[in-house]
């Protein structure tokens, strides 16, 4: 239910123009209609009686991960409408826009709260698992939420500040970082649903252009470095030979 209404809101806030598609100016990009599409996938499979445990888990990771990435990508919606809009795009919506967005970020917490609970109550979070793959993770999941602004924001000295660190933090950073580290904690088809939203994120992020008017640089090396930490961990963790590895 919240995946749809998300869809909606996010179609309705895809533009200036509500209700035109495609949009002539939208500050949501193809990215996030491919996370709400990622999250109504899995939300059918969680639901589904037919689908194996063990899809169920990896699913529950994948909603996870793309709620929390969609989640940034809105808050940072909800404060860029307007001096987007200043660019040329117009005011006639703006506020509505900014309502949307936030409606999108909160539905995202909702649904991300939600898939938690599901986890705790199969035991897929917390759970577990080796001292090796705890630390890995945690460090890698603090070195990303460090060091991805910093990447996407040094490609010009317009995005260096506070107030644009703080955008790529919660499009890309912590999103990402997040998510690796709360691997150290999950089962290992939980993490690899996770891993895997993040892997295709951040490679997502090297070939697709972001969010307008936000990065006047370039966010591939951002891209590059959450790709390279998210796949070495996904790799990590599909040789695992139990739940718990």
């Amino acid at each position: 239910m919240f995946a749809v209404l998300t869809s909606v809101a996010l179609f309705y806030s895809d533009g200036m123009d509500p209700g035109s598609f495609p949009p002539d100016a939208s500050l949501f990009t193809v990215q996030n209609w491919l996370q709400v599409l990622a999250i109504l996938l899995g939300g059918l499979l969680l639901a589904s009686r037919s689908a194996s445990n063990q899809l169920r888990l990896g699913s529950s990771g994948v909603i996870l991960a793309s709620s929390g990435l969609l989640a940034g990508s809105a808050l940072v919606a909800v404060k860029h409408w307007r001096p987007y809009g200043g660019m040329g795009v117009g005011y006639a919506h703006t506020h509505q826009m900014e309502i949307l967005a936030l409606a999108i970020a909160a539905s995202s917490f909702v649904m991300a709260a939600l898939v938690l609970w599901w986890m705790v109550r199969v035991s897929g979070f917390p759970t577990q698992t080796r001292p090796r793959i705890r630390l890995v993770a945690i460090v890698a999941g603090v070195g990303l939420i460090v060091a991805v602004p910093l990447l996407v924001g040094m490609g010009s000295s317009e995005t260096m500040d506070a107030r644009s660190l703080g955008a790529f933090l919660l499009i890309y950073g912590l999103p990402w970082g997040l998510a690796v580290i709360m691997t150290a904690f999950m089962t290992r088809e939980v993490s690899l649903g996770v891993l895997g939203v993040a892997v295709v994120s951040s490679g997502l992020t090297i070939v697709l252009p972001p969010m307008p008017d936000l990065v006047f640089g370039s966010a591939i090396p951002g891209g590059v470095a959450g790709l390279v930490v998210s796949a070495s961990l996904m790799i990590q963790r599909g040789r695992g030979r139990t739940a718990a590895a």
